[in-house]
């Protein structure tokens, strides 16, 4: 009697389907954009606010005095603006300084509620954006800032747009936004969209230097630094508060470090000036990060190894453009390499331009880069090391170079193979710039033709 044989059970895998946002179902697409915009507003706002009350409710003699933590509230209001580009105005000065950190943090939430409940599309971008700048306008309304209003909407529009951007394209669902960046990617030569992303890469890389460079102030500079903070009477919640003040204008010294890398250098106050072959200090306010800033100059030889660190960060971006690059003519490297030195000029000059302002009445109203000055020599350096990797890498480039030099109008007679060779050490599927070099080598035995 024979055994019946058991099939044995089949596990079927089944694909998780991705999660997405709660608002994808049921409701227009534009509303969970729009909520995680108020989301990240909240937190933002709150990140300022919750610091200057509690700074004020310690140092208060009466903590139940309401007025005491409203003014509070509202100078943390102002400060989030400040954070937009709205100035800051004191009773001595009006202050233009942006601290680049909290505005670090108000982009980073946005970025972080849209991509976690936002819903990728036109819709999403739009209402995002908007969502922002409305609340914008209504924490300036709040704050008492109504006459600047023009400054917060732009503010709120830059924030909102490129947080809700960055949210957006870091979606798992975010197909359709996908969609509409592969148009615009179409749109472009292959050339410039490689120089482009060569361009942030260079950037970023250069940032990335520019903050180990202020490590390394930070480090030679302690004993100031200590010897500023001992000076100054603070408490516990005080000493919290003014350390995250410190923190908040840190990103500012790293794009100072950026021109002082690449040459310019900056200015901390009317007369003095921080370069890497010269430093011109003077009075500075009790502010501890500034304890950090050099104080003196490298000198010499050395001082000429800041602007080479930028050439060799250029060095890395052309490596970056010979390994992606997909040539069709001789000309892709240079037009890589422009587009590449367009975009490092914008970046660069966006970035100093931010980071500079007033600080201060009298000299103290400038302070930072100058963005038409460092923009241009970092793009120039950036672009002078790319092109020293990617132009000898670029077979193409090499092959027109020798078509060039072999076709000179003052070569001399009967010398033509040194052309066909060129010619043949053109790529295989390069047929126009192949056919180039067949009409030259035909020109130059017409030419020994008629000479003989």
């Amino acid at each position: 009697m024979s055994v019946p044989t058991r099939t044995p059970p089949r596990v079927v895998e089944v694909e998780r389907p991705v999660r997405g946002s709660m608002f994808e179902d049921g409701l227009p697409e534009w509303t969970g954009a729009a909520l995680a915009s108020v989301q990240a507003v909240a937190l933002s706002v709150l990140v300022v606010v919750l610091p200057a009350v509690a700074a004020s409710l310690t140092s208060s003699i009466d903590p139940t005095d309401q007025s005491g933590w409203l003014a509070a509230a509202t100078v943390g209001l102002r400060i989030w603006l400040f954070a937009h580009g709205v100035p800051l105005v004191t009773s001595s000065a009006t202050l233009t300084l942006v601290p680049l950190g909290l505005t670090a943090v108000a982009l980073y939430a946005q970025y972080a509620s849209i991509r976690r409940t936002g819903v990728a599309g036109r819709p999403g971008l739009v209402a995002g954006t908007l969502a922002y700048v409305a609340l914008t306008a209504l924490v300036a309304t709040i704050a008492g800032d109504s006459s600047r209003l023009p400054v917060a909407l732009a503010g709120g529009l830059v924030i909102g747009a490129l947080g809700t951007g960055l949210g957006l394209a870091r979606r798992p669902t975010s197909t359709s936004w996908r969609r509409m960046s592969d148009g615009v990617h179409d749109r472009l030569p292959s050339s410039v969209a490689l120089g482009a992303r060569a361009g942030a890469l260079a950037v970023a890389v250069l940032v990335l230097g520019s903050s180990l460079l202020v490590g390394l102030w930070v480090v030679a500079g302690r004993a100031t630094i200590g010897d500023v903070v001992r000076e100054l009477p603070l408490d516990a919640v005080g000493g919290v508060v003014f350390a995250l003040a410190q923190l908040a204008y840190l990103p500012n010294l790293v794009v100072w470090a950026l021109a002082w890398l690449a040459g310019p250098g900056f200015v901390v106050g009317a007369g003095t000036t921080f370069t890497a072959g010269s430093v011109v200090a003077g009075p500075m306010p009790a502010f501890p990060l500034l304890g950090a800033l050099p104080s003196s100059a490298v000198g010499g030889r050395v001082a000429l190894l800041a602007p080479l660190v930028v050439v060799l960060i250029g060095g890395l971006a052309g490596l970056f453009v010979h390994r992606r690059s997909q040539e069709t003519g001789w000309w892709y490297v240079p037009a890589a390499v422009g587009s590449l030195v367009g975009v490092a000029a914008v970046a660069v000059g966006v970035l100093v331009a931010a980071s500079a302002g007033a600080a201060g009445p009298g000299r103290l109203a400038v302070v930072g880069g100058t963005w038409w000055v460092v923009g241009p020599v970092v793009a120039g350096l950036l672009g002078g090391g790319a092109l020293v990797v990617a132009l000898p890498a670029s077979p193409l480039f090499r092959a027109q170079v020798r078509l060039w030099w072999a076709d000179r109008p003052h070569r001399a007679v009967g010398e033509d193979t040194e052309l066909q060779d060129a010619v043949d050490d053109v790529p295989a599927g390069q047929g126009p710039l192949r056919r180039f070099g067949q009409s030259a080598v035909r020109g130059l035995r017409r030419r020994m033709e008629r000479a003989d």
